[in-house]
């Protein structure tokens, strides 16, 4: 019964929480008073390696973009690219409720759930609902999503990077 409980008050957070507007965040508050990512070579010269240590996943961020680490508990980045109207996160957060549940109370009857396959071959998925894209990456008992928030005009023209961040993502090792 206390499992039903909880159950229940973590849907009703998340479903709370995914109809609540995203707050705005500046291009100046992304930047102020966080640290920002140490980065590492990747293989393509156009991207450079950034991780978390605290859920031991990596990706890829495009040369000139920012990774700054704001939160108060080390679970991922505001990505800085540049744009006030968009915003980019990389975050991850505990495995719950069930991969389905999740994606339905994320999604309602606003989007589509749609397959998405990462760089290593590891299947995840491609939330769409409005302007907004959740690339999700599961892992053992944690989510890895990027999230984008962004009009369909910028998502075009950056598609090609934002792609390769999303496919970029790993757990473990840099490579």
């Amino acid at each position: 019964m206390i499992k039903l409980s909880i159950l229940f008050l973590l849907v009703v957070f998340v479903v709370s929480c995914s109809n609540a507007p995203e707050p705005e965040v500046s291009l100046k508050e992304k930047e102020e008073d966080g640290t920002e990512a140490t980065y590492f070579p990747a293989e393509d010269p156009d991207y450079r390696m950034c991780g978390n240590a605290k859920y031991n996943f990596w990706f890829d961020l495009l040369n000139g973009w920012k990774a700054v680490d704001k939160s108060a508990v080390g679970d991922g980045y505001f990505i800085v690219c540049g744009s006030e109207s968009v915003d980019l996160r990389m975050y991850a957060m505990q495995r719950e409720p069930p991969d389905d549940e999740f994606y339905k109370l994320l999604v309602e009857d606003r989007g589509e759930v749609k397959s998405f396959t990462f760089r290593d071959g590891t299947e995840g998925k491609l939330l769409l609902i409005d302007n907004l894209r959740y690339f999700v990456r599961n892992a053992d008992d944690i989510r890895i999503m990027f999230y984008v928030k962004a009009g369909d005009g910028w998502f075009l023209k950056n598609e090609e990077a934002i792609l390769h961040m999303a496919r970029s993502v790993r757990m473990g090792t840099k490579k």
